[in-house]
């Protein structure tokens, strides 16, 4: 049996080792950066606002007009049998999808690719140290924030 405890991927509605996760050097996600992500936290073995965050990443991929062809209740079974497998209690999981790999030889278009989704979860990343966290921080906020035009990037 495989070591899952650092983490595991669901792809192509398998659940595999992270280790195992590969993507194509010619999927669009790689070589054009189009792909759509967001990560929902797992803490104490369960989702923080799952809803919010699929809702989130189901806009993200239908502004960038991709369609990865699976339903949100099977995607949503994954991401808990995905965890579930790892055993991990607070995890990083990640839902990703990206344009694919042109299914047209020679094409330009992103149409022509076959989108696809998968997701992986590794163990949380904590961004303080435990002892940071026993003391607390000190936390410096600007004032202001510069924000890049809305006519620049769409940060959706």
């Amino acid at each position: 049996m495989a070591d899952l405890t650092k983490g595991t991927a669901w792809m192509g509605g398998e659940i595999i080792p992270i280790a195992d996760a590969k993507v194509s050097v010619t999927d669009w996600g790689v070589t054009h950066s189009d792909v759509a992500y967001d990560v929902v936290p797992v803490w104490e073995g369960a989702f923080f606002r799952l809803d919010v965050y699929l809702d989130r990443f189901e806009a993200s991929c239908a502004a960038q007009r991709m369609d990865h062809g699976v339903d949100r209740e099977t995607f949503r079974q994954a991401l808990h049998d995905m965890v579930a497998a790892s055993g991990l209690r607070a995890a990083y999981v990640a839902m990703v999808c990206m344009r694919g790999v042109p299914l047209v030889p020679g094409t330009r278009d992103p149409r022509d690719c076959g989108n696809h989704l998968y997701a992986w979860c590794v163990p949380y990343v904590h961004v303080f140290k435990s002892d940071v966290v026993a003391r607390g921080a000190r936390l410096w906020i600007g004032k202001e924030a510069r924000r890049i035009p809305d006519t620049s990037v769409n940060q959706r």
